[in-house]
């Protein structure tokens, strides 16, 4: 009697502690479930109880009522943290709802920037790690790898922001001459980039999702640097294109034919002048510039890498030239 007792008050204690509230959604579906409480402290809660139950283990096999007891509070504890658990995933389900409607993401998808959706998700993980660190060493880091529901949903959430990317990128509504590759460029740089800077850790616990949005980031980049460079040179775009189709079909001997010397060196005369060269490359900067936004810290990275697929494409059309 004295340990139910007990036992009574330690619920009642814990579930208003870990702010777990009454369970009335028997039978119901998450998606049908509303929030209760505050989810923040019911993820923290979970992360805390798992720990706990390293301290309530008979490491020392003494068996008997002390085998029992601890046995008793670790079942008590898996109850409450499948409660917090719950809790916290119906309010993960509404933030992905939240997620896959684009919120704040212009129709035109022109200068969209770093999403809201993206924005939020490193403060939130800052978040839980503050909650989980207070009263602890600053080093702290929650091992929420080896919670499977946490890690599960937490993965969840990640991969719902890339599939809501992509959604974005190829609605109707988005511009598919630039701006598809603009907000995924951005904002896979940014997701990237900002789980790195949280540590081993939470780069770990993410690694599937970074991985995919590395495979991204690149794709995209690969053809908005490639839509670049052809929209300011177009005439020497063409011109090359056209020599390597007829070196391809017809061979060396062919193309004075095609294209004969005169044009050939009045074209690059032209177009690849000092003065044309540097006034081109300034006018690329200055368009990256309207592209990309200061919150997502791509701009000086999206220009190395245009400078480097310039020499690629001009060491190219030498060779063709030569």
């Amino acid at each position: 009697a004295a340990v139910d007792s007990a036992s009574q008050h330690f619920r009642y204690y814990i579930n208003r502690t870990c702010g777990i509230n009454s369970d009335d959604s028997s039978g119901k579906a998450t998606a049908e479930m509303t929030v209760k409480g505050d989810p923040l402290l019911n993820l923290v809660a979970s992360i805390c109880l798992n720990e706990a139950m390293e301290n309530y283990i008979d490491h020392e096999k003494k068996g008997g009522d002390h085998s029992l007891s601890l046995a008793y509070v670790r079942a008590t504890i898996l109850d409450l943290r499948k409660r917090a658990d719950k809790q916290w995933v119906v309010w993960v389900e509404k933030q992905m709802e939240w997620i896959r409607s684009n919120d704040g993401v212009p129709l035109s998808g022109k200068r969209a920037g770093i999403f809201p959706s993206f924005a939020r998700f490193p403060c939130y993980i800052d978040h839980v790690l503050l909650c989980c660190r207070e009263g602890k060493e600053d080093t702290y880091v929650p091992d929420m790898a080896h919670v499977k529901v946490i890690n599960y949903y937490l993965q969840k959430l990640a991969a719902t922001l890339l599939e809501s990317l992509k959604d974005a990128a190829s609605r109707e509504s988005t511009d598919q001459e630039y701006a598809s590759n603009v907000m995924q460029m951005e904002n896979t740089y940014y997701f990237t980039q900002s789980i790195k800077q949280r540590g081993t850790s939470i780069a770990d616990l993410f690694s599937k999702q970074m991985t995919k949005a590395n495979a991204i980031c690149k794709e995209s980049t690969d053809a908005y640097l490639g839509w670049m460079i052809k929209k300011e040179f177009t005439t020497l775009h063409e011109l090359f294109s056209k020599l390597s189709k007829i070196r391809k079909e017809f061979g060396d001997k062919e193309v004075p034919e095609h294209v004969p010397k005169q044009q050939f060196v009045k074209t690059l005369t032209k177009e690849a002048s000092r003065e044309i060269l540097k006034e081109r490359i300034s006018s690329m900067h200055a368009r990256m510039g309207k592209h990309l936004s200061e919150e997502g810290g791509l701009l000086p990275v999206a220009w190395k890498a245009l400078v480097k697929v310039l020499f690629e494409w001009f060491g190219r059309w030498e060779k063709l030239s030569s």
